[in-house]
């Protein structure tokens, strides 16, 4: 109603008046004033003029026809032909629009791959993908969403905090000085593998051969042996990989 009121008011306020009183960017007040001007409103040879109440039918019409859409998997032809998509290995983009192309007039019979998705995510625990005749579905393997969420990732490994390879000093992340050495483990699938230290500017690498036993006494113990053997103005800073084998 404060559009409506700012552009019937006498002198009509600009739509930078009005956005600043709403709170909001000018050009959102511009573009609802041009998406909602109707001729009705305007009285005889008037032109065509803003109606918040017509706008406000728009909107909730327009809401209607989203809430509508989102149940269109509730057809069972619809939810047939999305099912045996997804369970030739299309994707769900592949199979709304295969439905576009076959069935251009058919609007009633179009489906968005957003809807798809949800319906595999979200509906019922991932109700569709009960009725997949594959694990798999999606080429992607995924059995759930990656959340979007702007908020940091919750760590998993607390005890990195104050030590990850963002925290080391800038001259260490650099290969312009000597001396900042990175260390690795290279295991196998038994208790043996390989420990190695390596140079970040001349790549020049220790390596050594891990007992049957991996414990980190003994791979610290291997560690300081190797860097022992270093005249000590090459060795600065030592920065651990931080995989799951560490």
């Amino acid at each position: 109603m404060t559009i409506q009121a700012g552009v019937q008011s006498s002198p009509p306020l600009s739509t930078r008046g009005i956005a600043a009183q709403l709170g909001v960017h000018y050009s959102t007040v511009a573009r609802e004033l041009q998406r909602h001007r109707f001729e009705a409103y305007a009285g005889s040879g008037a032109g065509a003029a803003y109606s918040a109440a017509a706008a406000h039918v728009r909107a909730g019409a327009t809401q209607a026809g989203k809430k509508h859409r989102s149940k269109r998997l509730d057809d069972s032809w619809i939810r047939a032909h999305v099912i045996d998509g997804l369970n030739d290995k299309c994707s769900p983009q592949q199979v709304a629009g295969r439905l576009r192309r076959e069935y251009p007039d058919r609007k009633d019979l179009h489906v968005s791959h957003e809807t798809i998705y949800q319906a595999l995510y979200l509906q019922g625990a991932g109700g569709l993908r009960h009725e997949l005749k594959v694990v798999k579905a999606l080429r992607s393997g995924r059995t759930g969403r990656k959340p979007q969420s702007k908020l940091p990732r919750r760590s998993s490994r607390p005890w990195l905090e104050g030590v990850r390879l963002v925290d080391r000093p800038p001259v260490a992340a650099d290969r312009a000085v000597p001396g900042h050495w990175e260390g690795d483990l290279v295991v196998d699938n038994d208790t043996g593998g390989l420990v190695t230290v390596i140079e970040r500017r001349s790549r020049f690498c220790l390596v050594r051969k891990l007992p049957d036993c991996r414990d980190s006494q003994t791979v610290t113990g291997l560690v300081t042996e190797m860097i022992q053997s270093l005249p000590e103005a090459l060795f600065e800073t030592l920065t651990w990989d931080q995989g799951t084998e560490m």
